[in-house]
């Protein structure tokens, strides 16, 4: 079985976990963390609202300067790119290029978004996840990147509003989602909206795996019951710095 974690801790990753220097245990711990099985997510979740276009992570499109490519497919690998090499400034600009000439770019809204998060401009993500919410307002995910944007802002109350049209947004599809993703990844659906009760519940399944080891279960657990205040000390630490 393939560990599966929510769109945040696929996006924090180089930020937030490095196993350098670390004993057995924690990298056993940071691997665990670190195996994503994003594309059951993302087949569970079809964009809307614009193509959604794959580009192949070995892409070595040279960057260039955003003035110099018209091509939404040009642009969103330049992106991706600059993504992958922690550029995040790069990235941001190739994609809002992307939206400037289609609205309609699904990706290139979530990618805006989980960018400007991870450079502690808040308000540009939220006003991206907002527009998500526009385009498909059946997708949970979208009320989550609202919530945490709000969560940053310190909007706690408008935030869990949010948070509860995420959990009535999967909880109308749910049953489509279970034809599609494992039990874990329903885990980190369920975390993602902060339904704990169920996630916990649904988790001890997951640890029934013989082929986890001790500290695989370690993180499992830790990322259920923590995470999520975890990812958010983290990322306000970024608007702070």
């Amino acid at each position: 079985m393939k560990i599966s974690y929510s769109i945040l801790l696929l996006l924090l990753g180089s930020l937030l976990l490095s196993c350098s220097g670390t004993t057995k245990k924690e990298a056993d711990i940071e691997v665990t963390k670190s195996i994503i099985n994003q594309e059951k997510l993302d087949a569970a979740l079809p964009r809307k609202g614009g193509k959604s276009i794959t580009i192949d992570t070995t892409v070595t499109a040279t960057l260039k300067g955003v003035d110099e490519v018209t091509d939404i497919a040009e642009l969103y690998a330049l992106g991706d790119k600059a993504r992958m090499q922690q550029d995040r400034v790069a990235s941001i600009t190739y994609y809002k290029k992307i939206v400037e000439q289609d609205a309609s770019q699904t990706r290139a809204h979530e990618l805006l978004a989980d960018n400007y998060m991870l450079t502690g401009n808040f308000k540009e993500a939220l006003a991206h996840a907002k527009i998500l919410i526009q385009q498909d307002p059946t997708n949970y995910k979208s009320y989550t990147r609202t919530a945490m944007q709000l969560e940053l802002l310190e909007q706690p109350k408008k935030a869990e509003d949010y948070y509860a049209s995420a959990r009535r947004a999967l909880k109308q599809k749910e049953a489509e989602y279970w034809k599609k993703v494992d039990t874990l990844s329903m885990v980190a659906m369920l975390v993602e909206v902060l339904d704990t009760t169920r996630a916990k519940k649904l988790v001890t399944k997951v640890l029934e795996n013989p082929d986890l080891n001790e500290y695989q279960r370690a993180a499992i657990l830790n990322y259920v019951n923590g995470s999520h205040d975890d990812v958010l000390n983290r990322l306000k630490s970024i608007k702070q710095n």
